[in-house]
């Protein structure tokens, strides 16, 4: 920074000052955009771990109400294959009254 010749001290210390109120304020507007996008991604994270609990609890709930009430049955199809596991199960299959199997 080139001071003018014609300048008082007290212009030089004037300009100086504005300079460091300018740089010091930029530091402080910096760092508060620094703590913000912190807290911004703090609660992201927190939002999408409920998130995931919410869904997780939706699906064990529903898994233990079909438990409960001894499976649920679906037509067999090509993407509904029976399960190999559950052939020694009595009652597995069942038959609507117009002829659809169940399992």
């Amino acid at each position: 920074m080139s001071d003018n010749p014609k300048s008082t001290p007290r212009q030089i210390w004037l300009r100086r000052f504005i300079w460091a109120i300018g740089i010091a304020w930029s530091i402080i507007l910096v760092g508060l955009l620094a703590i913000d996008i912190y807290s911004i991604h703090q609660v992201t994270l927190e939002l999408a771990a409920n998130e995931a609990q919410a869904h997780l609890k939706k699906d064990n709930a529903v898994r233990f109400w079909a438990a409960s009430h001894g499976g649920v049955y679906v037509p067999i199809t090509d993407s509904t294959p029976p399960n190999i596991y559950l052939e020694h199960v009595e009652e597995r299959e069942i038959e609507t009254p117009s002829g659809i199997t169940l399992r």
